[in-house]
């Protein structure tokens, strides 16, 4: 909340020693502002370019955030010193959950971890750990009227929020499709005095890991939490699908040794 032009709450009080209450509590001022996904009749083409190129901007913004190592906040997350072992640890647990709870996947889980491993070394590419949301769909991106025109008020719900490589903040504004198709979000990553991000084929590679690790938390995470299966259908179908889609293009990306 202290970098400039980032919309996101500020933490007025916290109390994880549950003394006082049993659980976890967080405080956060009120950003005002409706879900992106909720108001797209009211937005025009002009509208909705303008908005991705500022929403690239603003996670440009929240990836000047450094951290001292890679992974989850959380105490018994996968951290470590690489964003590589971090990775490779994240994709080891939720693989391990689907086992814990009963969750048949759509490939199979040895089949996934042989395919992230044949690639894994582009992951020794990225050196510092930035601060990624890893959650930045439209649901979770607040629209507000500011002097006539919607306005990003409110980046919300850091859940699964992650010391990483920054590219991995790719995968949710363009949820189970390509973020290479949208040119204004990418004009906006990149700044206004630069060329739009260029998406090459080894970021094309580590976003493929990514989104297939997404895919798998979306996927795994509907048992612990006990969602209704009809109604989570077609997302667990999107996130099959797309699941599909990563690992078919990771096993035709060249192997680097």
């Amino acid at each position: 909340s202290e970098v400039p032009g980032l919309p996101v709450p500020e933490v007025l009080a916290c109390d994880f020693t549950r003394k006082h209450f049993d659980g976890d509590l967080l405080f956060l001022s009120f950003l005002e502002g409706q879900g992106w996904h909720q108001l797209h009749e009211q937005l025009d083409a002009g509208d909705e370019r303008r908005l991705r190129r500022d929403l690239g901007g603003i996670l440009r913004g929240l990836h000047t955030v450094r951290g001292k190592s890679f992974g989850y906040f959380q105490p018994g997350a996968a951290r470590a010193s690489t964003w590589r072992s971090a990775f490779v640890a994240m994709v080891d647990d939720v693989l391990a959950d689907a086992t814990r709870f009963g969750v048949n996947l759509p490939v199979a889980g040895h089949a996934i971890r042989s395919v992230i491993g044949k690639h894994e070394s582009l992951l020794e590419s990225v050196e510092e750990p930035a601060l990624v949301h890893f959650d930045a769909w439209e649901g979770n991106i607040l629209l507000a009227q500011r002097d006539g025109r919607f306005e990003i008020s409110g980046l919300i719900d850091g859940e699964r929020a992650i010391w990483a490589d920054p590219v991995a903040d790719f995968v949710s504004p363009a949820l189970f499709g390509d973020i290479a198709d949208d040119p204004d979000f990418l004009a906006g990553y990149a700044g206004a005095d630069a060329s739009p991000f260029e998406i090459t084929a080894a970021i094309g590679a580590r976003l493929a890991m990514y989104k297939a690790y997404l895919d798998l938390v979306i996927i795994v995470e509907a048992a612990p939490r006990g969602y209704d299966a009809a109604e989570r259908a077609d997302v667990l179908r999107l996130a099959t699908e797309d699941l599909h889609r990563c690992l078919d293009r990771l096993a035709r990306h060249p192997r680097r040794d």
